[in-house]
């Protein structure tokens, strides 16, 4: 015991050693100083007498007392520091007990009075503050405020729609930011809403089911955060996650589509949105911009402020959607029943091929190209190398209706496989293509086709195809007439193979090779979505009745014109001919453009008739034509021609394909007879010149300019911009005289 006695007394002299020679400014009779034992506070009382003789104590916190020689120190100075003087004041001893009497340096501020001299620790500056935050906190109302903007409720067991509904879905944050811009609804993080409400999507009805208006602090945070975001996205150029907010054309223009149908197909998407629950808008959009615009992708994935890899995801699965859920709605056989498709037989196709009923099936087939990148792999690039083009392809091939609706796409094949080999491979399984289509169902096909012709016969189809015997340069007036027959009605699948191109001009780029596995992935989908969402093509719906009837009942006549231009040898005699100009010739029928359309069989050869017309017509607007001098010496009689007061004329037309070809074309006139009943007969040198159902462009074009044009007050010449836009180049007057 004494001798812990004497470390306790040896300990508290120590102790009284330490806190005086830390002050370090007492005389050196104080350094030495060597007090007998005494208690504690006796020991503070004389430390705190010591200290406010000699002004040290500014050296120590006037808050807890511990030493500020080492550390920062705050003024209790000038009135804003009131609020921490008080607080100083009231808690100096509470303070200086917290801290360890017995640590070096320290002294009891109670000791001496609180004055605007002194300073504090930083601890106990942090006690202040903490202090001040507490008592603010406390006399806040509990964390609820009120909103005018309505919210759900947070239950995870109910629909926010307040239905009875037990399958629910966690509602996306897409959703909810959707809701929260648009609708201004707040929907919190883990709302659910059911099946029903998922694809209904009647957000507007949400404000009428719910009425609170109290949020807390998360539900505050939560929409401060959803705000912070979508800002973030607005640095993008699209957000079609918004695509109510887009403008409809801004839409259209970059995919094809406008903003109900875009909705429409997503709708038609479950499991995109199944998939992709954050971003399926965007998903849909990236793919769909890159078929319709052809675009780079570097360009498309900067528009979306999107990462490559990120990109290229979302776009899979939007394809794989796609081709899960939409294709086999609006492509394909599988999905097509045959009364179906009859419904796609177009007025005019049913009164020339199946005598105005309605009960066999007309499909149009053809092959289409898209042209790729040349392959070090030689049997590859021997396989896609087209003789005909020039340069690599593979070759997709379709099957419409007459009315443009695309029944399938195949392939791809090869460049060097014709559209004759390709049908045989297809229809070479009974249970394949033959299984679908009948008995005289009708193949309008064109000279392509010519090797598989008799095979598709063998199987029962009605093939119509247009016909050219080899080293003929023209068809003969019946040949002719059946071939227009087809024609009239085959233009629809070169107007879908151009649909495609026009409204997808990916097909329109040279594909990179590496793209091609996906290739009839993507000419498929872009079938469908010209089923879905574009026009059927049918020319001239008003007049199809009676184009028909015409077509028909000319189709056994033959052209007794072109057999008297041919016996007569017409197109070699010019002093039977007398040149005049239009304003000369009195007697020629005026037609109406109603009549136009149906000599023509449609709309297209008039506006080829303008083009003509334009590069034949004289600066001073002129246009010459040839009237036969003695018409009546022609012998019309013998070939069965029986007019009494006929006119014959004829024109000499440029072929628009070369410079050295032109064409005589003569139109005879029954001058006792007005409009298009005075059309006696008409023939042209071109290759369907002697048809007499229609006519050829050639015609048309004397018929328009003669019978309509010359009536009108102004003609105007198609792109006559163009006339100019060549380099040329004068010859000086130097050059000429020497």
């Amino acid at each position: 015991m004494a001798n812990k006695r004497k470390r306790g007394v040896s300990s508290d002299t120590l102790s009284n050693k330490a806190h005086v020679g830390e002050l370090g400014r007492g005389s050196p009779a104080e350094n030495q100083l060597q007090s007998p034992p005494q208690s504690k506070s006796a020991t503070r009382a004389s430390f705190g007498d010591q200290l406010a003789t000699s002004g040290t104590q500014r050296d120590f916190c006037a808050g807890c007392g511990v030493s500020l020689k080492k550390r920062r120190r705050y003024s209790l100075s000038g009135p804003a520091n009131s609020d921490l003087r008080d607080f100083i004041d009231q808690n100096r001893s509470k303070r200086f007990q917290k801290r360890n009497s017995d640590r070096k340096g320290t002294f009891d501020p109670n000791t001496k009075a609180l004055s605007e001299s002194d300073s504090i620790c930083d601890s106990c500056r942090l006690a202040f503050r903490d202090s001040k935050m507490s008592t603010s906190k406390s006399s806040l109302p509990e964390g609820t405020i009120n909103l005018t903007l309505k919210r759900a409720s947070a239950s995870h067991k109910k629909c926010v729609f307040g239905c009875s509904s037990k399958s629910l879905h966690i509602i996306p944050q897409t959703v909810r930011d959707k809701v929260l811009v648009t609708h201004r609804f707040y929907l919190p993080e883990g709302s659910r809403y059911c099946d029903k409400h998922l694809s209904d999507e009647q957000w507007e009805l949400l404000s009428q089911t719910a009425t609170s208006c109290t949020y807390n602090q998360s539900h505050i945070e939560d929409m401060i955060d959803s705000l912070r975001k979508l800002a973030d996205k607005q640095q993008s150029f699209f957000n079609f996650e918004f695509i109510d907010d887009m403008c409809d054309s801004q839409v259209e223009q970059w995919t094809g589509i406008n903003k109900d149908q875009f909705k429409n197909l997503l709708s038609l998407l479950p499991s995109l949105t199944e998939a992709e629950k954050k971003n399926p808008s965007t998903a849909l959009a990236l793919y769909l911009i890159k078929l319709h615009t052809g675009g780079t992708d570097e360009r498309l994935f900067s528009l979306f402020n999107i990462p490559r890899s990120s990109a290229e995801r979302l776009m899979d699965k939007a394809r794989n959607s796609l081709l899960k859920d939409f294709v086999p709605l609006y492509l394909g056989f599988s999905k097509n029943d045959r009364e179906e498709l009859k419904t796609h037989n177009t007025k005019i196709a049913r009164e020339l091929f199946l005598n105005g009923q309605n009960d066999k099936l007309i499909t149009i087939w053809d092959g289409t190209y898209v042209y790729i990148q040349k392959s070090s792999n030689y049997r590859f690039q021997r396989k896609s190398f087209s003789m005909h083009k020039h340069r690599p392809l593979i070759k997709p091939f379709v099957a419409v209706a007459t009315d443009g609706y695309i029944l399938d796409v195949f392939g791809p094949f090869p460049a060097n496989k014709s559209d004759a080999n390709i049908m045989l491979e297809l229809f070479a399984n009974k249970s394949g293509l033959r299984s679908f289509f009948l008995k005289d169902d009708v193949f309008l096909v064109d000279r392509g086709f010519r090797d598989c012709v008799a095979t598709l016969i063998k199987y029962g189809y009605d093939v119509r195809m247009p016909f050219l015997a080899k080293g003929n340069l023209s068809l003969s007036d019946f040949e002719a007439n059946l071939s227009r027959l087809v024609t009239k009605c085959r233009f629809v699948v070169e107007a879908v193979n151009g649909r495609f191109k026009q409204c997808f001009r990916y097909f329109d780029k040279v594909w990179q090779n590496k793209s091609l596995p996906h290739l009839m992935d993507d000419y498929r989908i872009a079938a469908a979505i010209l089923n879905a969402f574009h026009e059927t093509i049918e020319s001239d719906v008003t007049d199809s009745r009676k184009i028909a009837q015409f077509m028909l009942a000319k189709i056994s006549e033959p052209n007794r014109l072109a057999s008297l231009v041919e016996s007569q040898r017409l197109n070699k005699q010019s002093v039977n001919f007398q040149t005049m100009d239009q304003n000369s010739l009195k007697d020629f029928p005026k037609l109406s453009l109603d009549d136009l359309r149906i000599l023509a069989l449609g709309s297209y050869q008039l506006k080829q008739a303008r083009s003509y017309y334009s590069e034949h017509v004289n600066p001073d607007g002129s246009y010459e034509i040839q009237v036969c001098r003695h018409v009546r010496l022609l012998s019309l009689k013998s070939h069965s021609i029986n007019l009494n007061n006929p006119m014959l004329i004829r024109a000499r037309i440029q072929s628009r394909h070369h410079n050295t070809t032109k064409y005589y074309i003569y139109i005879l006139i029954d001058q006792d007879k007005s409009g298009a009943e005075a059309i006696s007969g008409h023939f042209c040198q071109c290759k369907n010149g002697k048809r007499t159902i229609g006519c050829c462009a050639h015609i048309m074009t004397v018929l328009w300019f003669l019978g309509w044009g010359r009536f009108e007050t102004e003609i105007s010449e198609p792109a006559k911009t163009l006339n100019n836009i060549f380099a040329v180049f004068e010859e000086s007057e130097e050059e000429d005289s020497a």
